[in-house]
């Protein structure tokens, strides 16, 4: 037998405030983007702006800032016209991340600084 629930809100005990996730994170920022032609977000959360530094370099930057510069990134990102194989992306060299910005590179197979159709970026942490 199936169930179906219907909610439009769920609200913490006291009925005025979001529920806690319990031993549980989620992310408190992310960005997609194609680097090889606009650098515009066509999806982001907690995004003030994207800044594109140089070529495979480029910087998130946050609506509302995290606690400290302590805090998880994670990425991934591809060129649907690519045959040379994998790319990396991680957090920028030049920069140590802040609490309202962080920085992120993306890298070729080859060690090369370069810039793809698909970049997903994300950051997990306590926000301030």
């Amino acid at each position: 037998m199936s169930s179906v629930l219907n909610v439009d809100t769920i609200a913490d005990k006291a009925g005025s405030g979001p529920v806690s996730l319990t031993k549980q994170t989620t992310a408190k920022a992310f960005t997609a983007f194609n680097a090889e032609s606009s650098n515009a977000s066509y999806a982001s959360f907690n995004q003030s702006s994207l800044t594109d530094i140089a070529v495979g370099q480029h910087a998130l930057n946050f609506s509302n800032a995290m606690s400290s510069g302590n805090y998880f990134c994670f990425g991934s990102v591809g060129d649907t016209g690519s045959t040379t194989g994998q790319r990396i992306i991680g957090v920028g060299d030049a920069t140590a991340p802040t609490a309202s910005t962080v920085t992120f590179d993306t890298i070729d197979i080859g060690g090369n600084l370069d810039d793809q159709d698909h970049h997903n970026f994300g950051v997990m942490g306590d926000l301030a």
